[in-house]
């Protein structure tokens, strides 16, 4: 009887495929761009919050905050379809 899970010669993997034209991976810097956008926009509404800075600069750290992270769900949701 043989064993079909015995490692032989004839049954060694060979050489891997070589990557075909175009298929790499890219990497894509607009949601790397908005992650900093938005970690640096929560750090200033954090920062400023507790600062005691005015009411317009909350704001608008909030507004930048809140448009990066909705602009990152967007791509994730389209990259998945």
């Amino acid at each position: 009887m043989t064993d079909p899970y015995r490692l032989t010669p004839e049954s060694a993997p060979g050489p891997p495929d070589p990557p075909v034209a175009g298929t790499a991976h890219r990497t894509r810097p607009l949601p790397a761009l908005l992650w900093l956008v938005l970690v640096v926009s929560a750090a200033g509404n954090t920062v400023g919050s507790l600062a005691g800075a005015s009411t317009l600069v909350n704001l608008a750290t909030g507004a930048v905050t809140l448009v990066s992270g909705a602009a990152l769900i967007v791509l994730r949701v389209r990259s998945r379809r």
